[in-house]
């Protein structure tokens, strides 16, 4: 009797253990589906208690082009716990600048600036950005009311953000209105038009229902005119471009659809009443990105515009997402084979042209190509095998426009490794140097890299070149 009862209490232990375990796809990425039919899925895996499981032994992903007939992936996957951690996080924070965010908590107006939901916002943004500083993370700042306004691009500067973020002040009536699904769809293209690689999260903050300027006030908006934002279109642009929402409730009403919004895009959403509570929502969700883990794969192809998604973990299934079809190959797939073959003979054709002009064009040398507004090539300059100094005076190696008069003080150093085989680019005084429109103070350069130094743009150049 008392073994049977042990065993009872076995089984009942771990039915328990396996439904309170939990997977979940949190991001697709399939914006290279199209080049290299590879899709990067990002992937919480947690206990009963909430902590991320180590182990990713037993994995499989399942692709359908319905929902309802699922296939195996056959290709490998492979696993990479440390992506986001290794490759950092960009995040773009939507701050709602409505009139409503200067009430109280209890939303009541009320003129005492210590008492208003802003105030309490900015204090938040300030404790999330200290955790920011010291990592790879990159932090850009909107703040949406009738319009939509970029404040700060992608950031690890503390300081900027926040000098950005204290230019919020409360809008005239005429602006006041909260366009959130308009300011959500926009979000969607931040990413694309920055060149950002890698994880990308939306994390909004709203204290009320999208109230849009023409539905309610009857004028034309301003940008928008007639046209009225739906959430469908927001989850559609979000997933298209790859992008997670997280969503927070910072008021007494709430929009009774963006925790749709960002449960569809793989995100969560929350609730806060102050800005203790704001600062601790904003670390539990950098953090549940943090110990996300990254599953990649080679996509099948299937006649469907778009490809449905699931990933098991023994017993453990996830629930379906979806990215958007791009593919043209695939190991599995409807498309006729004539058509294959036509498109393989024109991507040949294709790779043969433009390897063909590149070979013409090559360089022997690795060099920096100084490029012009609009693009134009003005000429190139040959890097030295040790260290090539970039700055205004003739003494350079490389010399760029300045502002004032010329200056003897290096603006950039591009430093040869030889046992890397490798160039490394150091930032110098004065200027502020980007690589791929990041800031940055030390950075090993890869073939197609684009520096901007000052207002001189140049782009890296070293792919084919044995150095040695």
């Amino acid at each position: 009797m008392k073994k049977i009862t042990a065993i009872i209490l076995i089984l009942i232990m771990t039915l328990f253990s396996l439904a309170a375990e939990n997977i979940a796809i949190t991001g697709i990425d399939s914006t290279g589906i199209l080049s290299s039919q590879k899709v990067d899925l990002f992937i919480t895996h947690t206990d009963d208690g909430g902590a991320a499981i180590q182990d990713e032994g037993g994995l499989n992903v399942f692709e359908s082009p319905d929902g309802s007939e699922w296939f195996p992936v056959k290709s490998a996957l492979k696993i990479d716990r440390e992506a986001n951690r290794r490759d950092g996080i960009g995040f773009l924070m939507l701050m709602d600048n409505s009139g409503s965010m200067y009430d109280d908590l209890n939303g009541k107006a009320t003129d005492k600036e210590a008492d208003q939901r802003m105030t309490h916002a900015k204090a938040a943004m300030r404790t999330f950005m200290g955790s920011i500083e010291d990592s790879r993370d990159r932090v850009a700042l909107v703040s949406f009311n009738t319009d939509y306004k970029l404040l700060s691009e992608s950031t690890r500067n503390r300081n900027v953000l926040l000098e950005q973020m204290d230019k919020i002040t409360k809008p005239e009536s005429e602006k006041a209105y909260t366009e959130l699904y308009a300011s959500l769809e926009r979000s969607s293209q931040f990413f694309k038009n920055e060149g950002e690689k890698g994880r990308k999260i939306v994390v909004v903050l709203s204290d009320g229902e999208n109230y849009p300027f023409f539905k309610f006030n009857g004028d034309l908006h301003p940008e928008y005119g007639e046209k009225l934002f739906t959430p469908e279109e927001a989850v559609e642009s979000l997933n298209k471009e790859g992008i997670t929402l997280y969503a927070i409730h910072f008021g007494l009403k709430q929009d009774p659809y963006l925790g749709q919004i960002a449960h569809e895009t793989g995100g969560q959403v929350f609730d806060a009443r102050n800005g203790e509570e704001l600062a601790r929502v904003y670390d539990s969700i950098r953090q549940a990105v943090r110990d996300e883990y990254r599953v990649t794969y080679k996509a099948g192809v299937f006649n469907s515009s778009r490809v449905f998604v699931k990933i098991a973990a023994g017993s453990i299934e996830s629930e379906a997402r979806y990215y958007y079809n791009s593919a043209l190959f695939g190991e599995s797939g409807n498309i006729p084979l004539p058509l294959l073959l036509i498109i393989l003979i024109i991507s040949v054709v294709a790779w043969l042209i433009l390897t063909k002009i590149r070979f013409e064009q090559t360089n022997s040398k690795p060099h920096l190509e100084m490029i012009q507004p609009g693009g134009l090539r003005t000429r190139i300059e040959d890097l030295k095998l040790d260290k090539t100094y970039i700055g205004t005076s003739d003494k350079h190696d490389v010399t760029i426009a300045g502002t004032g008069a010329p200056s003897e003080k290096e603006s950039a150093t591009i430093i040869y490794d030889d046992e890397k085989q490798a160039f490394t680019l150091i930032a110098g005084e004065g200027e502020a140097t980007l690589v791929n429109n990041r800031e940055v103070t030390r950075q090993e350069l890869h073939t197609g890299d684009v520096i901007k130094v000052g207002d001189s743009l140049m782009i890296f150049d070293d792919e084919g070149t044995q150095v040695r």
